[in-house]
């Protein structure tokens, strides 16, 4: 058993590095500047040299890309451009609700049940209703996010910001 973690464990790097790769690239192609996208109407020549200096957005893009991998190996998520506070800190804060949320979400899915049963002609087969409640949790949580912040403020007496604050 702990050979099969050790090699799912090791077998997930690749996929975490390049979910890493992923987002850093397409946090680079999306057009406009990021200083005019944070600040705004705030936004001037001083303001946007100096951010652009503050977050090494000066330097070429594969340092960029090292400093961005080194932040995240040492768990410098960096400042809330909205807030100011740590992105750590913000994420800490918000656990226990998602912890919340994945229990309310993923035990009801996880329910005892056969999960193989005969059909009319008496050969078995698997039960398509565990299949999907196995399938489920996966749908359910990276759907979560989207379902509570899009249609959360449209449902009488639902609070997206209840635990904590909204986004």
């Amino acid at each position: 058993m702990i050979r099969f973690v050790i090699r799912r464990l090791l077998s997930s790097i690749p996929v975490v590095f390049g979910v890493i790769a992923l987002v850093f690239v397409l946090a680079r192609v999306i057009p406009g500047d990021p200083c005019r996208a944070a600040l705004q109407e705030k936004a001037n020549p001083a303001t946007c040299a100096a951010f652009n200096q503050r977050f090494g957005l000066t330097e070429p893009i594969p340092v960029q890309f090292a400093l961005y991998l080194r932040d995240i190996a040492t768990g410098n998520l960096g400042e809330s451009i909205k807030t100011g506070q740590p992105v750590t800190q913000i994420l800490l804060e918000r656990l226990p609700t998602t912890v919340e949320l994945l229990t309310v979400i993923v035990l009801p899915a996880r329910r005892p049940g056969p999960s193989r049963t005969r059909n009319a002609a008496g050969r078995t087969g698997s039960c398509a209703r565990s299949s999907a409640a196995s399938a489920a949790p996966r749908m359910m949580l990276s759907c979560g996010g989207f379902l509570t912040q899009g249609f959360g403020p449209m449902m009488p007496g639902f609070d997206p910001g209840q635990f904590g604050g909204g986004m």
